[in-house]
């Protein structure tokens, strides 16, 4: 938050630039990066100003300047984490399921949206292996997936699993929803043509 925009647009393209110099010089048959929803929702985020959603364009033009690298020697993939999970979530407590996770175990979950919130869940290491594979035999983007949820929902969920004795409170309702997910269709035929069986939510 106190990085000059100059500055984080310089050092992002400067990462991408490093991807791409690897990718192009070595024996690499596969070349992924790991982008977010956030290019893409709720527009293609190089259709607005960098200054407007520089997070989402630097990925945006990131996934562009990868895909443009696939050739005969070299397949290159997107992986979209719109919302993942699992044991590999660094920061568990900045994003809802790990903080409802941590609070089962603390034995009272609070929702903090005050709005419906829906999202998509599979776990980190579910998108790299799936990307993987996919890789293997072409080049694209693929988009995280996985059952659909509301914050209620999921917090119930994590206390059947966590702490059945939890309790769950949350704000009252106000505001239009907050949809942040994939369509997860490229996610469903990726997973259907490599076999991989996906953890339940």
């Amino acid at each position: 938050a106190l990085m000059p925009l100059t500055d984080y647009v310089r050092i992002n393209r400067m990462l991408t630039e490093q991807l791409l110099v690897s990718a192009a010089s070595s024996n690499a048959r596969i070349a992924v990066t790991i982008s977010s929803g956030a290019a893409v929702h709720p527009v293609d985020a190089r259709t607005s100003a960098l200054g407007e959603n520089p997070y989402g364009y630097l990925k945006r033009e990131a996934e562009g300047a990868l895909l443009d690298l696939s050739g005969d020697r070299l397949n290159t993939m997107v992986a979209r984490a719109w919302s993942v999970s699992g044991a590999h979530n660094q920061r568990p407590s900045d994003y809802a399921m790990g903080d409802m996770i941590q609070q089962a175990r603390r034995g009272r979950i609070r929702v903090k949206a005050d709005r419906e919130v829906w999202r998509r869940y599979i776990t980190a290491d579910e998108l790299l292996a799936v990307t993987l594979a996919a890789g293997v035999s072409g080049s694209g983007i693929l988009d995280s997936g996985g059952p659909l949820v509301e914050m209620q929902e999921l917090s119930e969920a994590v206390r059947a699993a966590i702490n059945p004795s939890a309790s769950i409170t949350r704000e009252p309702l106000s505001g239009g929803a907050d949809r942040y997910f994939s369509d997860g269709e490229t996610w469903d035929s990726a997973v259907q043509a490599t076999g991989l069986v996906p953890l339940s939510l």
